[in-house]
């Protein structure tokens, strides 16, 4: 059989259909009723390029938490670590950040992190849903051992309009640091 780049050159269409037991080569020109449902590699990897040309966003491993299911927890007595993770320009804007929140950057998450608690979940926020900061941070702390890590769905936004408690924020950046 000739390869994808020949068939491509003759003007035919290789596909491939996988089933639980085999792998099986069609050539879709000559079987039509083969090419629905079946793999089409020139496609996905023309999809797989412009995926990389756009630079999406990684997948990122760490789940939400809605500023409500904080709030819940804490009423229970539940222990919450949170880390202000919003980027510099919307951290220097700030006025207030989240009740014994520690700031922690990405350019500095390993000095940074050596304030955060390991004895409770941790919960990272940015200044809304959009900023990616928050995202990597929190990887970024999964990564080096603190577990649970989640992120705050909608961010400081959220959590002001859930009215969760808030403090003055230390212009310094080292609110939470003992």
């Amino acid at each position: 059989m000739a390869g994808p780049r020949r068939a491509a050159a003759r003007g035919t269409a290789r596909v491939r259909r996988f089933s639980s037991t085999h792998e099986q080569q069609i050539d879709a020109t000559q079987d039509p009723a083969a090419a629905p449902g079946a793999l089409h590699y020139e496609e996905h990897a023309a999809e797989r390029e412009s995926a990389r040309q756009r630079k999406e966003p990684p997948v990122l491993m760490v789940s939400r938490i809605t500023p409500r299911q904080v709030v819940a927890r804490m009423t229970k007595g539940e222990p919450v670590q949170f880390v202000d993770a919003r980027c510099d320009p919307s951290w220097a804007e700030a006025q207030e950040q989240v009740s014994g929140a520690v700031r922690v950057r990405l350019p500095t998450i390993a000095r940074d992190a050596t304030h955060v608690s390991r004895g409770c979940p941790v919960v990272v926020y940015g200044a809304h849903d959009a900023e990616a900061d928050a995202a990597h941070v929190a990887e970024q702390l999964r990564v080096l051992g603190f577990a649970p890590v989640k992120l705050l769905a909608g961010g400081f936004a959220a959590w002001r309009e859930e009215h969760g408690p808030v403090q003055r924020k230390d212009p310094a950046g080292e609110s939470g640091r003992r």
